[in-house]
């Protein structure tokens, strides 16, 4: 899972195809932007676990 304003799915592919070469499989990550990844948190759907530090890191570096 990749959280970002700005990855495409295009750009993420081609960052990840030496990834599943190596692995010898598809590689199929989720993008979301920060705002639907805390609207998924708050809603409790895919992300289980994920503790407030996830979230505040993304703040944190918004910031500066």
């Amino acid at each position: 899972m990749l959280v970002s304003d700005t990855l495409t799915f295009g750009d993420t592919y081609l960052a990840l195809a030496e990834a599943a070469k190596h692995l010898g499989r598809e590689v199929n990550p989720t993008i979301l932007t920060p705002l639907d990844f805390a609207r998924r948190r708050q809603g409790g759907g895919l992300i289980r676990g994920a503790g407030h530090d996830a979230t505040q890191g993304l703040a944190d570096r918004r910031r500066r």
